[in-house]
């Protein structure tokens, strides 16, 4: 196979059928990444299996997520620390007009769907490592409650329970590691943008011993240096020296980037919720960096002006970069996004039922980080070999249809890079020198097409009265 199947002995099943009924399922949304259900599974048998399977109460996301989870932080379960990337997104289903289950997507009263938050596991490096934790809900109601009643409401009670749950999830992730006689675990770093600017956020984060760096959306209120006094955090740290500059590739408005100079400070805060409005909260001790852009802004482009709170030490220039090259990691999760919306298509499901197209969604972010990760190690490691991810039968095909010949020994085998632009030039890439390795898109169309091409290799070997592979496999099982 060209992507890994998940450890599906992970799942929860009572039932062991349905493990092996998982696997065959993956299998298929692996080989036929964007592809319908009924394309992927290739029988009507297979389909109706499926089918069961999605309508089988026993077979929730909760269920087999643990399937998804394991591998990934069995790759992470010796690093020194692992960064964990979390962020939401939403499916637009309002096209099924019969499905059960949807919810509201925005203030829209038509638009129907369903909402996902994703949490993603990455190392130091900030390779991607694959799933950590996936969150689904569906808005039943536009919201009542004005901003004040909102306020007043326990996190438990508001959507952005999301990020605790996430972090929470991740935290029993790696602690089943001490269950196996792991005594070392990771150091955890939570990545989130505005969204997760939430002191309960902070405060979880502390408590479990883990750190965290979030984008500022909100000017807190802080100690000041006088006892009983307050202040604002980003007026406190726009007061400190100048740690240094640097230079930031940030994106243009109309595609590609341009070069940034920066200018960083940072300060040590402590902060101080106002007790009239938020009785449960605590002060919390944080760094606040600045990052904002100095020098001749190009006409029509905004200045870089970000704020990063941090449980990280933050007080000297070196620790500021690191910092920031954490939170850079955060692109990952729109990659990720991307890759499930557009590349596995997860928006144009047919399922008549929200449960179902959860099942579905998540097995395609499971397929979606699999390709990501063939993309990163052609990429990172091009003369690996490419036996790591494609099969013998796999890259000879890509070789034959490559150059239109048998491959010999005498030829060498091909390297990873090699394979994955072979692989991407049957997703249209154009596999020029100067086009680069195939994004993950392309590769995700490839690979269906050499699914193809293998059953067409298949049924030429079965006309010719020869030995298939699906053959050669039974009879290994039978001996």
């Amino acid at each position: 196979m060209v992507l890994s199947v998940p450890d599906c002995s992970g799942a929860t099943f009572s039932n062991p059928v349905l493990h092996k009924r998982l696997e065959i399922i993956m299998t298929a949304l692996q080989d036929h990444p964007g592809c319908s259900l009924p394309q992927a599974c290739r029988s009507r048998a297979a389909l109706k299996a499926a089918y069961r399977f999605f309508d089988n109460p026993e077979t929730s996301v909760a269920h087999f997520l643990p399937a998804f989870v394991r591998p990934a932080v069995r790759i992470l379960a010796t690093a020194c620390l692992v960064l964990v990337v979390h962020d939401s997104t939403s499916f637009n289903f309002t096209h099924l007009t019969s499905a059960s289950g949807l919810g509201y997507l925005n203030n829209s009263a038509s638009a129907r769907g369903i909402h996902l938050h994703s949490s993603l596991l990455l190392n130091e490096d900030c390779d991607l490592a694959g799933l950590a934790h996936l969150h689904f809900w569906v808005r039943q109601n536009f919201r009542a409650e004005t901003d004040e009643q909102i306020h007043k409401l326990p996190i438990e009670e508001k959507e952005s329970f999301k990020w605790l749950l996430g972090v929470r999830a991740v935290h029993a992730a790696f602690q089943a590691l001490k269950s196996q006689g792991q005594e070392r675990l990771p150091k955890l770093i939570h990545i989130m943008d505005r969204e997760g600017d939430i002191h309960e956020v902070f405060a979880e984060v502390q408590q479990l011993g883990h750190e965290a760096v979030i984008r500022d959306s909100q000017n807190r209120r802080v100690e000041a240096d006088q006892p009983d006094q307050f202040d604002h955090a980003r007026q406190r740290v726009a007061r400190q020296q100048s740690l240094g500059r640097m230079e930031l590739l940030v994106p243009l408005k109309d595609g590609g980037f341009r070069l940034a100079v920066v200018e960083v400070r940072s300060s040590r805060v402590r902060l101080r919720p106002a007790e009239t409005k938020h009785k449960r909260r605590q002060p919390i001790d944080l760094w606040l960096i600045e990052v904002r852009e100095i020098g001749l802004i190009p006409a029509g482009e905004e200045a870089v002006q970000w704020w990063l709170w941090t449980t990280l030490p933050a007080g000297k220039m070196c620790q500021v970069e690191r910092v920031l090259r954490y939170y850079r990691a955060r692109w990952r999760v729109e990659d990720y996004h991307r890759m499930v919306k557009t590349g596995c298509k997860v928006e144009k499901l047919r399922l008549q039922e929200a449960d179902a197209l959860m099942k579905v969604i998540a097995m395609q972010a499971w397929v979606a980080t699999q390709v990501l990760r063939l993309r990163d190690a052609a990429k990172q490691e091009p003369n690996q070999d490419c036996e790591k991810y494609f099969s013998e039968q796999e890259w000879k095909t890509l070789w034959v249809r490559q150059h239109g010949r048998a491959w010999q020994p005498s030829d060498g085998k091909p390297t990873l890079a090699e394979v994955a632009k072979w692989l991407g030039r049957l997703g249209g890439h154009l596999g020029r020198d100067s086009d680069g390795l195939p994004g993950a898109e392309l590769l995700g169309r490839g690979i269906y097409a050499l699914s193809l091409l293998l059953e067409g290799r298949e049924i030429a070997l079965a006309e010719l009265g020869l030995p298939t592979e699906a053959a050669k496999g039974k009879a290994e099982l039978g001996s």
